[in-house]
């Protein structure tokens, strides 16, 4: 009876980054850990910028007097748009 390994859509997605690195662009493995290292910790950078603008729209709606998600948008320092990171 043979083993079967079950992978997570990030596993896969993990696999194809990695073998894009290595066939198509020549990288070695040494730099592959650096890129993925890198990716992961500019998502979380960015994860942390998304939450400190979405922290300061609140700040700035609330001693406005604005209500709602809808009068927080209109009137953001900064526009923010709802994404996902992605953590490798």
């Amino acid at each position: 009876m043979s083993a079967r390994r079950l992978y997570s859509a990030e596993d896969l997605e993990r696999l194809e980054i990695i073998l894009h690195l290595t066939r198509d662009l020549g990288v070695n493995l040494a730099g592959v850990e650096i890129i993925l290292n890198m990716r992961l910790k500019m998502a979380r950078m960015q994860a942390q910028i998304e939450e400190f603008v979405a922290t300061l729209n609140r700040e700035l709606a609330a001693r406005g007097g604005l209500r709602g998600r809808a009068a927080e948008s209109k009137h953001s320092l900064v526009p923010v748009r709802s994404v996902t990171p992605r953590v490798q």
